[in-house]
C-alpha cells in the first residue's frame, strides 16, 4: 500500500516521493552528506493537481522555493514532442543537459541515444532513471520512443499495432527520430545518433539498423526477439 520514487539525483541531492494507494504523492529532499531529510513544497501547486503523479517533466516546468533543488532538477532539460499518425497520437522524451551548462563559444552537438521500450504494450515514463541521468550527465541527449500501440494511449493505439509489428512501431520511431534531430539541429549531431532496445525494444533496434542502416553510428539490442523458428513458442509478439 506504500510506494517510493526516486525522480532525480544530483552529488549529494536525492528528490524521491512517498505515497500510499489513493493519495497524493509527497516530495521530499534528502542531503545523504549530512543526513538532512526536508519535504519540498512547490510554488506552483497547481502545476501537479491534475495527476496524482508528479513526473519529471512536470517538475521541469515549476517553480521551487529551495533554491538547491531547483538547481538539481533543472539541471537536465525535458521536451516531450507529440506527433500524430491516423488520428493516433504517439511520443518521444527529450533530455539533455541544459544548454546553460556549456560556455556561449562551445559547440553544442549532443549525440543522440534512441530508446524504445519492449513489450511491445509497455511505455515509458517522464521519471528518474538512473542510466538515462548518467548518458545525460556525461554529455549524451536521449530520446525515449512512445510508438503506436504504447500503453496509456487509448484502446485504439494499443489496438493499432497487432498485424503490423515491426511497421507501424519502426516508422514511428524512425519518425521521431528524424523529427527530433531536425527540430532540435542546434544541439544535436544528426551524424552521432545510436539507438538501445531490449525485448521488443531490442526486436525495434534490429528493425531500425537494418531499414535505416545510414542513420546509426551503432546500436545494441539486449535480449531481442529475432529468431522467429526458435521463439515462436515463447514470445507474445502475436506477429
Amino acid at each position: 500500500g506504500y510506494a517510493c520514487r526516486v525522480l532525480a539525483c544530483q552529488d549529494n541531492l536525492m528528490l524521491w516521493t512517498f505515497s500510499k494507494r489513493n493519495t497524493m504523492e509527497r516530495l521530499f529532499l534528502s542531503d545523504t552528506s549530512l543526513g538532512i531529510l526536508e519535504k519540498v513544497t512547490l510554488a506552483s501547486p497547481e502545476s501537479i493537481m491534475k495527476s496524482k503523479s508528479i513526473s519529471t517533466i512536470t517538475l521541469q516546468a515549476a517553480h521551487f522555493e529551495n533554491a538547491e533543488f531547483s538547481k538539481a532538477i533543472h539541471h537536465i532539460n525535458s521536451e516531450v514532442i507529440t506527433l500524430e499518425k491516423d488520428q493516433i497520437c504517439y511520443q518521444g522524451i527529450l533530455s539533455y543537459k541544459g544548454t546553460e551548462n556549456y560556455h556561449e563559444d562551445d559547440d553544442i552537438e549532443l549525440p543522440l541515444v534512441a530508446m524504445p521500450h519492449g513489450g511491445p504494450h509497455s511505455n515509458i515514463v517522464a521519471n528518474y532513471d538512473s542510466v538515462i541521468s548518467f548518458l545525460n550527465s556525461v554529455g549524451f541527449a536521449v530520446l525515449c520512443l512512445n510508438y503506436r500501440g504504447s500503453l496509456a494511449y487509448g484502446t485504439k493505439s494499443e489496438a493499432s499495432l497487432p498485424g503490423y509489428i515491426g511497421q507501424n512501431d519502426v516508422f514511428d520511431c524512425y519518425n521521431l527520430i528524424n523529427f527530433t534531430l531536425n527540430k532540435y539541429n542546434n544541439i544535436l549531431d544528426a551524424t552521432n545518433v545510436f539507438v538501445v532496445g531490449g525485448s521488443h525494444g531490442g526486436f525495434l533496434t534490429a528493425h531500425l539498423i537494418s531499414q535505416y542502416p545510414n542513420l546509426f553510428k551503432a546500436a545494441c539490442a539486449r535480449n531481442p526477439v529475432l529468431n522467429i523458428a526458435t521463439e515462436v513458442a515463447s514470445t507474445d509478439i502475436p506477429d
